[in-house]
């Protein structure tokens, strides 16, 4: 009996000083725009690839199972970032949609009354709180959009604000929202959804509600312990809207869907115009939406805005499947119904573009289209060029030979190898002079896929 009353005496003595948030001991590190302003990286100053997927409606549409199944299918392909919205876009535009447990976010879609009830698990934002730390509990983060863009604007590109937010309730519901997720580590804001803020009724209440987050999450307005952005509407920037906000920690971009979408150049122009100020695609092509219909291309279309928008200078991507983003349920095409959607090649091949830029010198890194001495094609035959001290990644969409200026790199020779964004396959290593004007031409029969693009690597060769 002496040895139980040691053993529990002991056991209360651990417990009385152990942190007083054992919440916070899992959490996951917050992330922050690196040093040199183009890139983020997480709290102890660790590169951070972005790579993203555009969950929009899941905490509509999906239950606790259907997420977990969602988070590690993501997981095992490299993504880190989960983006979606508290209020849904939703199918019906609707403010008052369920989620699979009858449950809505707002009595009579009033944005100052939360429909809460005391208690756990017991209302549409418990759940919500659920599936985000079920997202950290595996490692993921979220872009969480407080709204989507319709409540406060209905129609995509006017500014015309006609839905359910003004300046005053704006500010209340993102106090609310920043109370309720002040000690989530895991959390990347984004505002905007879709819609332009071309006005300036428009850009008043996306401001009053960046203002309520951060009193909300900080108790003052204080943006520095936040990470946020402003989702555009599509073949738009950020900057067209806030170019200078000091709520905006990085800028983005939402190239749009099709299959002629040449995002590279959107990059480009918020990299060389915006030089403190790191830029991302937050929405680019969509597998099976727009002109995307045929299987095999769909993936290549994906897969290509991926490589340009990251060798044109943006910090990652975000990837996302016309099947995923209101997670289809039922389909005559049965390639969008979500759980077949998951499985697009096209997904595993974004992890493919992670891994390669993971595996050289990460903060160094710019774009540098001087590389290129041919023609670097100005549509969809662009071809991009990325560099550090000592390596260089040239992205050619279609195969076709390129002439690079050497010299760009360190050394007196380079070792040239072709990488397969396809197929995650190189080829044997050759060994060039440094100098000069060198034709390289891609090894096609290594390509499986019915897009020939390929990656050439430079790496210098140690004197």
């Amino acid at each position: 009996m002496k040895h139980i009353y040691q053993f529990l005496l002991l056991f209360l003595i651990q417990i009385t000083f152990l942190p007083n948030n054992l919440f916070a001991q899992n959490q996951l590190q917050k992330l922050k725009v690196a040093h040199n302003n183009r890139y983020l990286c997480y709290d102890d100053g660790t590169p951070f690839f972005w790579l993203a997927d555009t969950a929009w409606e899941i905490f509509l549409k999906l239950n606790t199972e259907e997420a977990s199944l969602y988070f590690e299918d993501r997981i095992s392909k490299g993504f880190n970032v989960i983006q979606c919205t508290i209020l849904s876009e939703n199918d019906f535009h609707t403010i008052d949609a369920t989620n699979q447990y009858g449950q809505k976010p707002l009595i009579n879609g009033d944005p100052e009354k939360p429909d809460t009830i005391p208690g756990k698990n017991n209302d549409y934002w418990d759940y919500i709180d659920k599936i985000i730390k079920l997202a950290e509990s595996k490692g993921l983060y979220i872009g969480l959009l407080p709204t989507w863009g319709e409540y406060v604007t209905t129609e995509f590109r006017d500014g015309i604000v006609n839905s359910i937010y003004d300046v005053d309730n704006a500010f209340i519901y993102g106090k609310f929202v920043g109370e309720r997720y002040k000690n989530y580590t895991n959390i990347i804001w984004i505002l905007g959804g879709d819609r332009s803020a071309c006005t300036k009724e428009a850009k008043a209440i996306w401001r009053s509600l960046a203002k309520g987050l951060a009193v909300g999450l900080t108790g003052s307005e204080d943006y520095s312990k936040m990470l946020m952005t402003f989702h555009p509407v599509g073949k738009r920037h950020s900057t067209d809207d806030f170019p200078d906000e000091k709520w905006i920690d990085f800028n983005a971009i939402q190239s749009g869907h099709g299959t002629n979408i040449l995002n590279w150049k959107m990059i480009q122009n918020d990299y060389n115009n915006y030089k403190n100020t790191p830029v991302i695609d937050l929405e680019s092509s969509y597998p099976f939406l727009g002109e995307n219909n045929d299987k095999e291309k769909t993936d290549f279309y994906a897969r290509r805005a991926a490589y340009w928008s990251v060798f044109s200078g943006s910090f990652g991507h975000t990837y996302g499947h016309h099947g995923i983003w209101n997670f289809v349920k039922e389909n005559e095409n049965k390639n969008i119904i979500w759980k077949n959607a998951i499985q697009a090649v096209s997904s595993t091949q974004m992890g493919y573009l992670k891994n390669l830029i993971k595996s050289f010198p990460f903060f160094e890194r710019i774009p540098d289209q001087n590389i290129i001495a041919s023609n670097p094609g100005l549509d969809t035959d662009h071809i991009a060029a990325t560099r550090g001290n000592n390596y260089a990644l040239i992205y050619i969409p279609t195969g076709r030979p390129v002439v690079i200026r050497m010299g760009h790199i360190k050394g007196e020779s380079v070792k040239a190898k072709w990488f397969n964004p396809g197929n995650n396959k190189y080829s044997q290593t050759e060994t060039k002079p440094n100098s000069g004007l060198i034709t390289f031409f891609p090894p096609n029969s290594l390509s499986s896929q019915q897009e020939t693009d390929w990656v050439l690597i430079l790496e210098s060769v140690e004197n």
